[in-house]
């Protein structure tokens, strides 16, 4: 192997590596926002189930007894 194809292949090696880096880092940020994603969905579900909660004991469920 000459001394060029030897450099070239460690270019290829090199940027190889990059590459891969590359798209762990942009794998890796897409799954950090998926799961903000889902815990902010998370977060306004248990808001909105603990609004309905309240009014159902305030108000009585479906004209039924209320609860304490």
């Amino acid at each position: 192997m000459g001394n060029q194809e030897g450099a070239t292949k460690i270019e290829l090696n090199n940027a190889s590596h990059s590459e891969h880096s590359q798209l762990t880092n942009t794998w890796n940020r897409g799954r950090e926002e998926i799961n903000m994603e889902h815990v902010q969905r998370t977060q306004r579900l248990s808001v909105i189930a603990v609004g309905q909660i309240s009014t159902i004991r305030t108000q009585g469920a479906h004209n039924g007894p209320i609860l304490a």
